[in-house]
């Protein structure tokens, strides 16, 4: 259960471990940390299955349109003002408990909002934690108040499976809420920039500068290579004799 909020863990069954009615059954509890005294009880209870609640709550009179309709105006022109006037209001289709599209659209006759959940849903959800409290506004629910809600069931029928909103008039109109895919990222244009590259000279360009050199022409993008080495030196190096 909840930390701290009474009445919401579940029970113990103790049905598979009682004995043949000839035997004696003893049931023994304990418990410490504790300086209060606490009584256990023990009920003979028949389970019921949620598709079994549900056939109940089925069975009870439905929320009848005019009221939400009556709801919806009433809704709308409170939250008018000098400057400002309200015409619609949207509504989920979505379950708050499962958040799932809602097929028994239900909520308790003391219930002063507008959102319903699904019946089937609400009642799976008390087997596993029973707080049996309203998802919305968490008044205490009586499983005889639990009705569907007319207008609500209406709009489920009419509409499409995927949709998940729908925007209320205060006339009773709806119509379903479309949202627009989101539109791609545009990419920004490429800049262009005018660049300058440097080409180095390779041992190819080199000996090509050389042979043009020896036949007397000299291309005029390609560089000029000089020999800086005098005749005497050259005369030197021929004089050594070889070693």
């Amino acid at each position: 259960g909840l930390k701290n909020k009474l009445g919401t863990a579940k029970p113990a069954d103790l049905t598979p471990y009682l004995r043949p009615p000839t035997q004696q059954n003893i049931l023994e509890v304990i418990y410490a940390f504790t300086k209060s005294e606490y009584f256990i009880y023990g009920y003979i209870v028949e389970q019921v299955s949620p598709e079994e609640l549900l056939q109940e709550v089925l069975r009870h009179p439905k929320i009848l349109k005019a009221a939400t309709l009556h709801y919806i105006e009433k809704t709308l022109n409170d939250e008018e003002d000098d400057d400002l006037v309200t015409t619609s209001t949207v509504m989920t289709l979505q379950c708050p408990v499962s958040y799932t599209r809602m097929k028994y659209p239900a909520k308790s006759i003391m219930c002063k909002h507008l959102q319903c959940f699904d019946a089937l849903w609400y009642i799976y959800s008390q087997m596993q934690i029973p707080t049996w409290q309203c998802p919305v506004c968490q008044i205490d629910i009586d499983l005889k108040h639990l009705a569907v809600c007319q207008f609500v069931d209406e709009i489920l029928k009419n509409s499409d499976e995927d949709t998940e909103q729908v925007e209320l008039s205060s006339d009773g109109s709806w119509k379903p809420v479309v949202e627009e895919p989101p539109k791609p990222a545009e990419r920004p244009l490429p800049t262009t920039h005018s660049t300058s590259v440097k080409q180095e000279n390779t041992d190819d360009d080199d000996n090509r500068a050389l042979a043009d050199h020896s036949r007397g022409t000299s291309p005029s993008n390609e560089p000029v290579v000089i020999s800086l080495d005098s005749e005497s030196e050259e005369d030197e190096q021929m004089d050594q004799p070889p070693q």
